[in-house]
């Protein structure tokens, strides 16, 4: 089964980190794993590329470098999987997921992020080379309070040399 001309490349991480949880979950032992969501910011936005908004696909944050989430006892970011489905006219809410206790919530943490766009999948097989993950060249920062991003695909301009 191609799970992908089925949905998005999001839908296809959601669809494997549920499955996961299920096996956790079904293991036997004490059940799923204990872990809290650090303090998260509401962070929305609108994805374009020359100007017009992008539909549909999803977008990736990575935290760059180590960094801890903030006001949260020192807890490490590595169990959190932050990111967002964008929407047919390009806008998009971010969520944070701790993918061992499967808990969520809209936000982010404090802190910079590498953004990756993961476009929607194709049903068609020679249609998979045009739909390879596009990172933004810039981070983005996520302050304390509301955050509104505009995002672009388009590459920044080359300077003179």
């Amino acid at each position: 089964m191609n799970i992908l001309k089925y949905g998005s490349w999001s839908g296809w991480v959601l669809y494997c980190l549920g499955l996961l949880g299920l096996m956790w979950g079904c293991g036997g032992g004490k059940g799923r794993p204990e872990g809290e969501l650090p303090k998260l910011q509401p962070v929305r936005g609108q994805l374009l590329r020359a100007g017009q908004p992008v539909s549909g696909g999803s977008l990736q944050l990575e935290p760059l470098s180590s960094q801890k989430a903030p006001a949260s006892s020192g807890q490490s970011m590595q169990n959190l999987s932050i990111g967002a489905n964008v929407k047919p006219d390009g806008g998009f809410e971010v969520v944070t997921l701790h993918t061992l206790s499967m808990k969520s919530a809209p936000g982010a943490p404090v802190g910079q992020y590498r953004v990756t766009y993961l476009p929607p999948a194709s049903g068609k097989p020679e249609d998979q080379a045009a739909f390879q993950p596009i990172t933004l060249p810039q981070p983005i920062t996520i302050q304390e309070g509301q955050n509104e991003l505009r995002l672009s695909l388009d590459q920044p301009p080359v300077g003179k040399r």
